[in-house]
């Protein structure tokens, strides 16, 4: 089969593609990787172009979708992952860039061919350890937006567990079909997604009865920012908290583990990263694993 990864990406996020792809290649050699562009600059996409990657320009696409966008996105790329069927690939793993992947994919993909659809629950750490905590897809949508699609559609989940589209696979074919199906509420209900892509994908698979097979907390570990990383003396004490009472990770070199579970992917999400601007005014261990691949 075609397999591939795929990133959607802009300039501001640039460092944190390199970091990932890095990473990435390191642990699956000759994976094949294309970057829908979402407003990178000339010199980065031919940085990019000149290492086998494909770079796909999807700028003028997300202008036309996107022309309503909200305040408090910075640009369209928010939804690039939406634009996913413009890739050559027929099974996708869909890449944010501020990951790290530190382990092969192969049977990720095998989960994709058998499954059309793989993930990992959104907010994973909660998800995966407190058996009383969920994030059901009522937290996607506003109020209003809940009531218009059920006068819509009959009997929606609401408690549909949600997954992060951080890093998520899925056949192309599929996605094609959810598109046709369901591209209308994204355009007409846009404004009522709190989680834009995310929201957007969750909400058409749950629509379409169709559940993601669940590839479990170590293919898309979450808030390492907030528990190993520490920038005051107040976040600093946090941080010993959270190494004292076992609520870290455990990072060994380039192995990764949370309470004895091997971490493949894992996912700064939130604020801080450590690519940006004030990466030099950040510490803890979650730093140093991401400063061996810059």
């Amino acid at each position: 089969m075609n397999n591939g990864f795929v990133f959607a990406c802009n300039s501001t996020f640039y460092s944190g593609l390199l970091i990932t792809v890095k990473s990435l290649l390191k642990y699956n050699s000759t994976a094949k990787i294309e970057v829908l562009d979402t407003g990178l600059d000339l010199e980065q996409v031919n940085e990019l172009e000149s290492h086998d990657i494909r770079v796909i320009d999807i700028k003028e696409k997300l202008k036309a979708h996107f022309h309503n966008k909200r305040d408090w996105h910075s640009d369209f790329s928010v939804y690039g992952s939406l634009f996913i069927d413009e890739s050559s690939f027929d099974n996708i793993i869909f890449c944010d860039s501020d990951l790290l992947i530190l382990s092969d994919m192969s049977q990720y993909f095998k989960c994709i061919e058998k499954y059309k659809v793989v993930a990992t629950k959104e907010n994973s750490i909660n998800c995966y350890f407190n058996p009383r905590f969920s994030y059901p897809l009522r937290r996607y949508v506003t109020k209003k937006g809940q009531q218009e699609l059920d006068n819509m559609y009959l009997e929606i989940n609401w408690d549909y567990t949600t997954f992060n589209s951080g890093f998520w696979g899925i056949q192309k074919s599929y996605y094609k079909e959810l598109k046709d199906k369901y591209w209308h509420l994204l355009m007409s209900l846009e404004t009522e997604f709190t989680y834009h892509d995310q929201t957007f994908i969750n909400l058409a698979l749950c629509l379409d009865n169709q559940c993601y097979y669940d590839a479990g907390f170590g293919y898309n570990a979450v808030n390492i920012g907030t528990v190993n990383m520490y920038k005051t003396a107040k976040r600093y004490v946090k941080y010993l908290w959270y190494k004292l009472t076992n609520n870290s990770y455990v990072i060994n070199g380039e192995n990764v583990s949370y309470k004895k579970t091997p971490i493949k992917v894992l996912h700064w999400t939130g604020g801080d990263k450590p690519f940006l601007k004030n990466k030099d005014k950040l510490f803890g261990g979650g730093i140093s694993l991401w400063r061996r691949f810059m």
